[in-house]
């Protein structure tokens, strides 16, 4: 209980530094249900396809829906401003 604990803490702010919409919150959540809901089922079928999903599928895929989360709000971020230009040393 202490683990999930400290990573709910560590997810809040992640969300909070670096401002995760929240449909991208939202979309990583989703999956999780799905993941959750399906592991379920699969535990109660056979426990060898509910290994093999536990263990490679979702990973797998929670990585990969994570990094298209992540590669979609790097490219709908803002540009940051330019520096401004540096004083002049002899004026």
């Amino acid at each position: 209980m202490r683990r999930f604990a400290i990573l709910f803490v560590v997810i809040l702010v992640a969300l909070f530094a670096f401002e995760l919409s929240p449909p991208g919150f939202v979309a990583i959540q989703a999956l999780n249900i799905v993941r959750i809901a399906s592991l379920f089922d699969l535990g109660q079928w056979s426990e060898a396809w509910f290994e093999f999903a536990h263990l490679y599928l979702w990973q797998t895929l929670i990585m990969l829906d994570a990094l298209v989360v992540w590669l979609l709000w790097i490219r709908n971020a803002p540009a940051p401003e330019p520096a401004p230009p540096p004083a002049a040393a002899w004026t």
